[in-house]
């Protein structure tokens, strides 16, 4: 249920926009999923993913086309 209401609330939401700039619009604009997957890492934790929490990533996202998305 927590899940549910945070995942639709408006103000996070509204924290996950792409602002030019920001982590999620530079994140945004990159084409290929493990590229998004390495720069995420990058930003949260300061390394790159092993080949092991690339593919851990990769498996549990939708990866397409278009922006990315909260969960």
């Amino acid at each position: 249920m927590q899940a549910r209401f945070l995942a639709s609330a408006p103000v996070l939401r509204e924290l996950l926009e792409p602002v030019p700039g920001s982590t999620v619009a530079e994140v945004a604009a990159i084409p290929d999923p493990a590229g998004r997957v390495e720069a995420l890492f990058r930003a949260a934790f300061g390394r790159a993913p092993d080949a092991e929490e690339t593919a851990a990533a990769l498996a549990s996202t939708v990866a397409g086309p278009g922006p990315v998305t909260a969960v």
